[in-house]
């Protein structure tokens, strides 16, 4: 069997009346989170250099660079809004397993951007648009689960299957048979990599994977739609992803089980702008904080304790001026002590290289390890505070996942105009045009009228 050319007329063959309810509603929450994520990253490190570089190389003008209102080729948009979407490492994440947890996957920051661009490209329909992005979406997170990703593999993940799955989204959304989707992944397949150390070593590069995955998408779903050919089986041929990228415990099955009874993607929406793994630290901090009432001066030690082998992302010690903050577990949990609040605008230098943050991050934090916690993301946190007593709580799982502890409305849309307003250039009046759009999202006739509220 030929498992792409399985997907692919799956894809090409599945609209937005298939689809149930529950994954209308997805979209709708992930396409709103994104579009305040990308706002207020839209002046974070290296994105006005990438606006300029590429709106100075120019090109023909199919799509827009949100809210810096610059025109560009369809692929360099998407590009760029997906590195503003990951830039704070804020946007939608975890890639849904059968049971409803999550596995680590931000895949919504590639498909989201490349979702746009190639709709105001193509002129594409609100409904058509959700179909092309939940299906582009099943199938990067069905990936996911049967590749059995470890951050401890090298290769960053929303390099790899993110591309894979905006291909089945541009295929979709640029009316390709399936002949030319399979083609379509057969080229992206040659596209797509990636490395951790962009993560590690706290570098701008590490927003690049994000998106090259839609931009590399769109470029193969255009060459296979001229006739362009790819590989025969991308996903599962001698030397396709499974091959490439996956180990002793992959399950190519994954990709067609349950097919069309269950549309995975992305199943949490991040309180907080920073790794997933720092979030249950964060949470207990600010839980512990909130119950006892006591203040920064009140705590003479932090000790976090994580899963064990789990903090190679974020276990650093804490120098000030770091380009990348959002992955350094130290400033995080000293923005929650000291501000009681973790938010883009403290990763300024202001905040950074505030007294009281580095008092706290270079000398009041311990990071143990425990193999007991079994939960990637979970965490224990004690504090040892000045009058002697301590203080302690445990998070198996933080908040944010859609299945078990879900932000709330309030909540989601107050992380939204909080974004909106971080951004310096949406008034909240358009922020509620915004916000209504993409509640009747389905009934846009077209997606540049979408754009265009924010041009």
């Amino acid at each position: 069997m030929n498992v792409t050319r399985e997907y692919s007329k799956f894809a090409i063959n599945t609209h937005f009346d298939d689809l149930p309810e529950e994954a209308i509603e997805r979209f709708k929450i992930r396409l709103l989170d994104s579009i305040g994520v990308i706002a207020a990253s839209m002046h974070a490190g290296g994105i006005d250099e990438c606006v300029d570089l590429f709106g100075g190389i120019g090109g023909a003008e199919e799509a827009t660079i949100l809210f810096h209102g610059v025109r560009l080729p369809a692929d360099k948009a998407s590009l760029v809004n997906s590195m503003m979407a990951r830039s704070f490492d804020y946007e939608p994440v975890g890639g849904e397993f059968v049971d409803g947890t999550a596995g680590a996957a931000h895949i919504s920051g590639s498909s989201i951007p490349c979702m746009l661009a190639m709709g105001e490209l193509v002129h594409a329909s609100g409904k058509d648009a959700i179909a092309a992005t939940v299906l582009g979406d099943d199938l990067a997170t069905r990936l996911q689960q049967g590749t059995g990703f470890a951050f401890d593999k090298g290769w960053d993940n929303t390099g790899t299957f993110n591309g894979l799955g905006c291909t089945v989204l541009a295929a979709k959304l640029l009316g390709l048979n399936e002949e030319q989707c399979v083609n379509a992944l057969g080229i992206d397949i040659n596209t797509i990599g990636s490395t951790m150390d962009g993560v590690i070593d706290g570098v701008l590069a590490f927003k690049l994977p994000h998106g090259l995955s839609g931009m590399n998408a769109i470029m193969s779903a255009r060459m296979a739609q001229r006739g362009f050919t790819g590989t025969k089986d991308a996903l599962c041929g001698l030397h396709g992803y499974f091959d490439l990228f996956g180990n002793e415990n992959s399950d190519p099955s994954t990709v067609l089980s349950n097919l069309g009874k269950r549309f995975y993607t992305d199943s949490e929406i991040k309180p907080w702008p920073s790794c997933r793994i720092t979030h249950a630290p964060i949470q207990a901090v600010l839980e512990l904080k909130r119950e006892h009432g006591f203040s920064a001066d009140d705590v003479e030690r932090i000790t976090v304790t994580l899963q064990q082998g789990n903090g190679s992302l974020v276990d650093f010690p804490y120098v000030p001026g770091l380009e990348i903050p959002n992955f350094n577990l130290r400033f995080l949990l000293a923005l929650a002590l000291s501000k009681g609040a973790v938010v883009p605008r403290y990763f300024e230098d202001e905040y950074q290289n505030d007294p009281e943050i580095v008092r706290i991050a270079t000398k009041l934090v311990d990071v143990a390890y425990s193999a007991d916690l079994k939960n990637l993301f979970s965490a224990e946190v004690k504090l040892d505070l000045a009058d002697g007593r301590s203080v302690s709580t445990f998070v198996p799982q933080p908040k944010g996942n859609m299945a078990f502890d879900p932000l709330t409305h309030d909540e989601l849309m107050q992380k939204y105009y909080t974004n909106m307003e971080y951004s310096g250039v949406v008034s909240r009046e358009r922020a509620d045009e915004i916000a209504d759009a993409v509640e009747r999202f389905e009934e846009i006739e077209d997606i540049n009228d979408f754009v265009a509220l924010m041009r």
